[in-house]
């Protein structure tokens, strides 16, 4: 058989069906054939079921890797619900122990309103009390001032008694003023007198004297001029430092007392009274007291 025709009946085996099954019925194998081409088709249908279920396959391992996904999102979402949980736990107990904190606050407040209240009523008792020691201290302010103006109008008639009966001089009159003004100041035993003191080898009369309390005075019965006013209160500075000297303290009082004053003298007077801080007293003052 030539190359040739081999070919062409190679190829009609292969494209002629019926050509091949004459073929094989001359060979004997017809019916096997038409089994194996059953069984073709067969496996034909099996690998299309496979490849089916190969897409049904790929489509479940879709479906889970989306189920996963979904999965590792729920459990970010998870996670973050767990730690806001945790969060929120925390911050419920820091609202707790705020609370704590406000109700321990306000039971100290409660015990400082209370011990304020306590304070406030105490502090009412006390005001009661000293409205009660005012009102007695009134009334014993009443009764001194009482006893003061009677004393002082029986020191007056005395005062003037006494100088209608016997003729005393400008000095003792001064000298009265002054006592008088001191018991009026709260010194009821205060003693004016007139006093010596040596003073190198010399006699120097003071002519208002107290020692308890300390008082210095001078009396003159005239002061014309500011010369006069000036030389006057050089010679009670004097005195002052000797009294000072001599008992080692400051005197309580200064005055300078003068029957009759010019105005020109009387101004003076009263600018060095401001200055030198002691106490002028015309003879008006004493006369107008004892009228």
């Amino acid at each position: 058989m030539s190359s040739r025709l081999r070919d062409e009946f190679i190829k009609l085996l292969e494209e002629d069906k019926e050509f091949r099954y004459a073929v094989a019925g001359y060979l004997g194998l017809s019916e096997t054939l038409k089994r194996l081409d059953s069984i073709e088709e067969t496996i034909r249908k099996i690998w299309a079921e496979i490849h089916r279920v190969w897409e049904n396959i790929e489509k479940l391992w879709e479906e889970v890797r989306a189920i996963r996904q979904e999965q590792e999102k729920l459990r970010i979402e998870q996670e973050k619900m767990r730690q806001e949980q945790e969060k929120s736990r925390l911050e419920q107990a820091g609202i707790r122990e705020e609370q704590e904190r406000m109700r321990q606050e306000q039971e100290r407040l409660r015990l400082e309103q209370v011990g304020m209240r306590l304070e406030i009523e105490k502090l009412r008792q006390e005001q009661e009390k000293l409205r009660l020691e005012q009102v007695n201290m009134r009334h014993e302010i009443e009764k001194l001032r009482l006893e003061q103006e009677r004393l002082r109008k029986y020191m007056v008639t005395g005062f003037t008694e006494l100088r209608n009966t016997l003729g005393v001089t400008f000095e003792t009159h001064a000298a009265a003023y002054i006592q008088m003004l001191l018991m009026e100041l709260g010194y009821p035993q205060a003693r004016v007198e007139r006093r010596h003191f040596v003073k190198d080898g010399e006699v120097v009369d003071v002519d208002i004297f107290c020692e308890d309390p300390l008082v210095v005075g001078e009396v003159t019965v005239a002061i014309r001029d500011v010369g006069g006013a000036e030389s006057e209160v050089e010679k009670l500075m004097e005195r002052a430092e000797l009294v000072s000297a001599r008992y080692g303290r400051k005197p309580f009082m200064v005055v300078l007392s003068a029957a009759r004053v010019s105005l020109e003298a009387a101004e003076r007077l009263r600018e060095m009274s401001e200055a030198l801080g002691f106490r002028l007293v015309l003879g008006s003052e004493i006369e107008e007291l004892a009228s």
